[in-house]
């Protein structure tokens, strides 16, 4: 039970060291509305607000407030979407050169962050990252066809 209770206030605590290092290290934007910005870019563009609310794991309101700072910065657009009640989010072209010019800063930070931990153990880490997920009831943090 101790070694459960390590990990899960090592993960609370390692959240909040790597949020607030990176929040320093991203010019522009906070951790956070990186982590938002770059689902959508993975996704194209986005439907409905609710993707983006499945996609991070929060609360509608927190999602929106994300969104419309990254609208306010001039990262994304809202468009129409197949839901007449919703409204579609998309990249725009300075998230687009934002997301390329700051590409290598991401990478060094990874690898970083990752220097000296064996592969196997990263692997290892992130299957039980999943099934922690998983035990919460909350989707798989694999994307979409990978486990």
């Amino acid at each position: 039970m101790r070694e459960q209770a390590l990990t899960f206030s090592g993960i609370l605590l390692l959240a909040n060291r790597i949020q607030t290092t990176l929040d320093q290290a991203l010019p522009e934007l906070t951790l956070k509305q990186w982590l938002c910005l770059v689902i959508i870019a993975s996704e194209g563009k986005v439907d409905s607000m609710a993707e983006v609310v499945d996609k991070l794991g929060t609360s509608h309101q927190n999602a929106a407030k994300l969104v419309r700072a990254l609208e306010a910065k001039g990262f994304v657009e809202f468009g129409p979407s197949s839901d007449k009640r919703a409204r579609s989010v998309a990249l725009t072209d300075h998230a687009r050169e934002y997301l390329r010019a700051n590409n290598d800063r991401g990478d060094g930070i990874l690898t970083q962050l990752f220097d000296g931990i064996d592969p196997a153990d990263t692997a290892a880490c992130l299957r039980v990252l999943n099934a922690l997920s998983l035990n919460l009831g909350c989707s798989s943090i694999y994307p979409e066809g990978e486990s």
